[in-house]
């Protein structure tokens, strides 16, 4: 009686089997995955250096990186003023205001000029101006993979301003598009 529950499972098992002859036996079985709309996006330097001002506008050309598996992305950018010691609490100067009109110029293979828009959110504790979104679309409908140009100008405004370094926060925002 003991042997008899193995042997009717085996056979049960054995029984949904196809018969099969030789020493070898294999099968095979399709395998899915879903690839998730991926999106990322880098800065290709830390720290960009705007170089030494007196008095006047000055700009700053930031890289990055955008990689999505669609073809249309949207962009807006978040840019700080520039502030005494790279410190937005500092109350050691005034800051250097952004040069507001006519915007920032986003380029990637195309261009454009996104204006502001208002204000944006903080970015590391720097109070931000928010531009209007911008539509790019790739050549290629494998996705969107491009460097992106973003020239951001601040006006030196205040001939009397203290000496020192001054620093602020340029963010860029991507979103995929259907």
């Amino acid at each position: 009686m003991k042997h008899k529950l193995p042997v009717m499972l085996a056979a049960c098992l054995w029984a949904g089997l196809p018969a099969a002859g030789g020493t070898e036996a294999s099968a095979v079985v399709a395998v899915r995955c879903t690839v998730e709309p991926a999106l990322a996006v880098a800065p290709r330097e830390a720290v960009v250096d705007a170089g030494t001002v007196t008095c006047g506008e000055f700009s700053a050309t930031i890289r990055f990186q955008v990689r999505a598996n669609r073809p249309a992305v949207s962009m807006f950018v978040q840019a700080s003023p520039m502030y005494k010691g790279d410190d937005p609490d500092s109350s050691d100067a005034k800051p250097i205001p952004l040069k507001t009109d006519p915007g920032v110029t986003v380029r990637t293979g195309q261009s454009g000029t996104a204006t502001f828009t208002g204000p944006g959110q903080t970015v590391d504790g720097f109070p931000t101006l928010r531009t209007e979104p911008l539509r790019f679309e790739s050549t290629s409908q494998a996705g969107f993979s491009q460097d992106v140009h973003v020239t951001v100008t601040w006006n030196q405004d205040d001939p009397g301003r203290p000496r020192g370094q001054y620093g602020g926060r340029v963010k860029l925002m991507v979103m995929l598009l259907p």
